[in-house]
């Protein structure tokens, strides 16, 4: 066995194995209690895993057809009509009277003179009340792509099922953020159900982590689910190898392992990020957890300001945020404890003293609840939450007394 010299400092490593970390912890698939899900195309590559709650009035558009099209045929054979995009290739390897081809590619930022246009460019070619569905097989291409596609874009999908690239290169730093980008704008919408490893290429060790070079995943937009932590291993008995003469790459191991949602990197690890480094991922946790609680998935929600709160106990937001998704689960007590947390830190943060009241209110402190109210209105007379929410508990306390 020969051993390599380590010739980075330790907190060198640690921040690279942050990084690769952080980028997979993004890759946590959830389980669809309440769905199936069926393969689109034969075995093989080109063929996709998706939830079986399709519709033939549903749009299919696919960017990246290379060779194979047994994706794009069996969704036109279900009905769909399919909108295909390659500016590679000089014709389809196969037609079907639903079929549309288009000699185009998709990119992040337009370049029309090369015939490479943006995901919203392309979606002007859809009916406006549509929810289509989109497969991005673009080699590499897709990082640009999702990093730069509105929200508002992607959130017009109901499914999207993509393969990725080049995940050997989560240690590169700027690499790894636009992949984190991409990520967290696609999961604040959609929820990843499905993954699977693509055989062509292996599982290689970075920073300490296996990684598959390339992986096909499915994603559902949210609110259409219900999700639950997975308790699936990868491959299922619908995935097939993309090589037929090699065996699947078997993905037991962290995030696609069940349980993987749970993880949480090393404590060693997050005392060695410099405060500047640490801020920003508590800044990205408080967003993500704003997400999930958009997305009505309250206890995902508290799950990420309770990380947030670990890196910094005295983030005002994340304990208003917090605050906020504890009355929502009308748990008004604990709601009541996040809200003064804030407080002590910030007395006169207007939001809190309002959204404080409403957890006494909920709790019949009618009193408390009226001085919480009287506070946030000495600090802004015109706040009409809490001119209505006073208002209110007059009226109460009159009943109350009378």
């Amino acid at each position: 066995m020969t051993l390599r010299a380590v010739e980075e400092p330790v907190v060198v490593g640690l921040k690279r194995r942050r990084l690769v970390f952080d980028a997979l912890s993004l890759l946590v698939p959830f389980d669809l209690p309440r769905e199936r899900k069926v393969r689109i195309g034969e075995p093989g590559d080109g063929s996709y895993v998706m939830v079986d709650r399709l519709r033939a009035s549903q749009p299919v558009m696919s960017f990246g057809v290379g060779p194979s099209v047994e994706f794009e045929t069996e969704m036109a054979e279900r009905g769909h009509s399919v909108f295909m995009f390659d500016h590679t290739i000089d014709s389809l390897p196969a037609t079907h009277p639903r079929f549309a081809w288009f000699r185009e590619g998709i990119t992040g930022g337009p370049r029309p003179e090369k015939g490479l246009f943006t995901l919203a460019e392309h979606m002007d070619k859809l009916p406006s009340d549509s929810q289509p569905i989109l497969k991005l097989d673009v080699e590499g291409a897709e990082w640009a792509v999702l990093d730069e596609a509105p929200t508002g874009s992607l959130a017009r999908f109901e499914q999207i099922a993509l393969e990725v690239h080049f995940l050997y290169r989560f240690e590169e730093p700027l690499f790894n953020a636009k992949v984190q980008r991409a990520l967290r704008k696609i999961s604040s919408a959609f929820t990843l159900c499905h993954v699977h490893a693509n055989n062509f290429s292996p599982i290689r060790i970075v920073a300490g982590f296996p990684v598959p070079e390339a992986l096909e995943l499915t994603y559902i937009r949210s609110d259409l689910v219900t999700r639950m932590p997975s308790t699936t291993l990868y491959p299922t008995s619908i995935d097939r190898p993309n090589f037929p003469q090699f065996p699947d790459h078997l993905l037991w191991f962290f995030p696609f392992l069940p349980g993987s949602e749970a993880i949480q990197p090393p404590a060693e690890d997050a005392g060695a990020r410099p405060d500047s480094e640490i801020m920003a991922h508590a800044v990205e946790l408080n967003a993500r957890g704003l997400a999930a609680q958009q997305r009505k998935q309250l206890d995902e929600a508290l799950a990420f300001y309770d990380r947030a709160l670990t890196l910094n106990p005295e983030l005002v937001e994340v304990l208003y945020n917090r605050g906020n998704a504890l009355n929502e689960l009308k748990r008004f007590d604990e709601a009541l404890e996040s809200f003064d947390r804030a407080l002590a830190i910030r007395p006169d943060h207007v939001s809190t003293l309002n959204n404080r009241g409403r957890a006494l209110e909920h709790l019949m402190c009618l009193e408390e609840a009226l001085a919480s109210y009287d506070r946030a209105l000495t600090v802004n007379p015109q706040h009409a939450n809490a001119i209505k929410n006073r208002t209110s508990v007059l009226q109460k306390l009159q009943r109350v007394t009378a």
